[in-house]
């Protein structure tokens, strides 16, 4: 059995950005796609994200991540 969320984005692309920065800030993101146009004159993207969720109800102490780190996740570098 998974535990993974799979999760699909659809919208500007800058809203997109903030919301896999929120996003990653509830679990670990396990894999990103790379954002994709819609297609004809619809200019928004949609993006796929996976993110593995804890396992605990309590909150967990903030991550650090360098700001490399989460800028190459959130472009699709970890694939």
């Amino acid at each position: 059995m998974t535990t993974d969320l799979e999760i699909w984005l659809i919208g500007d692309p800058a809203t997109i950005d903030r919301a896999c920065r929120a996003l990653a800030g509830t679990g670990t993101i396990a894999q990103t796609g790379h954002p994709t146009a819609m297609g004809g004159t619809d200019r928004r993207v949609r993006r796929y994200l996976r993110i593995h969720p804890p396992m605990s109800t309590k909150p967990a102490p903030p991550a650090h991540r360098s700001a490399d780190t989460e800028s190459d996740l959130l472009n699709g570098s970890d694939q």
